[in-house]
């Protein structure tokens, strides 16, 4: 009896062992269960969560690419009305827009010979076509007169410089900044021999030793209304003999190593 009633007993723990397993299983199966749908809801947030990442990836993408768009057409039109301007004074002078544009490229071409960054070899050519801006503010029978000037006439001609200077100055525009100086210094000389303010060697901002040759080699090289063009050998001549008094001798040496560049652009235009 006593052995049949241990063996019931037994059983009866074993049953009851298996029912707890059993239980503990199924609330571990639950809570895996749960652990999974957890999961799943998480995973459901997370591709929502990605495609509006996705969304806003493309409505920031189409917003740059307007704005890239509309800075491009500011641009232009900014450069537009630079170039318009710089004719507006040249105009009165029998100048040309040809010849704007040339020693916009001309600078161009010298600075990127030089170690100058890509940003600043692109102002430097916005910004030369208003070196003579200031012309606009010069009388007709200075400006236009084509017989030689009287010292008066001559020292009235040279205030263009500080004419463009007063039109251009206190711009928050790089580019309008560079045109400033240039405008003011392009007529300066690195031996101190210059104008307005008799500024020497490094005195002079870069941009206007820049501008100082483009400007010199274009009104030499072409033809204007008062003189023949002067060959490129004639040019050259007299370009090298004001090499270290007229001109920085190591902006020099870039334009000679730029001159086949740019008599490739002015036999273009």
């Amino acid at each position: 009896m006593n052995k049949k009633s241990d063996h019931i007993d037994q059983t009866k723990s074993y049953a009851e062992d298996l029912v707890k397993v059993y239980n503990a299983e199924k609330a571990k199966r639950k809570e895996l269960e749960e652990a999974r749908n957890a999961l799943e809801r998480k995973n459901e947030e997370l591709k929502k969560e990605k495609e509006q990442l996705r969304i806003y990836a493309e409505d920031f993408k189409n917003l740059y690419e307007k704005l890239l768009v509309a800075n491009s057409a500011i641009k232009k039109a900014n450069i537009e009305t630079i170039y318009r301007l710089s004719v507006a004074a040249e105009y009165r002078d029998n100048e040309t827009a040809a010849h704007i544009k040339r020693v916009s490229e001309y600078a161009k071409i010298i600075s990127s010979t030089m170690e100058l960054d890509a940003e600043t070899i692109e102002n430097i050519k916005l910004a030369s076509p208003m070196h003579d801006i200031g012309k606009i503010g010069i009388s007709d029978a200075v400006l236009l007169k084509q017989g030689k000037y009287t010292d008066v006439e001559y020292e009235q001609m040279k205030e263009h410089a500080n004419i463009g200077h007063l039109i251009l100055e206190n711009s928050n525009s790089t580019v309008l900044q560079l045109a400033d100086s240039i405008a003011l210094t392009h007529h300066e000389k690195y031996d101190g021999t210059g104008y307005p303010r008799k500024l020497k060697r490094d005195e002079i901002p870069v941009e206007g030793r820049i501008a100082a040759i483009a400007d010199v080699y274009d009104a030499l090289s072409t033809k204007r209304p008062y003189k023949k063009a002067f060959s490129k050998s004639e040019t050259l001549k007299i370009m090298t003999q004001g090499k270290g008094t007229h001109f920085d001798p190591h902006i020099f040496d870039s334009f000679m190593d730029s001159l086949e560049a740019i008599e490739v652009y002015q036999s273009k235009h």
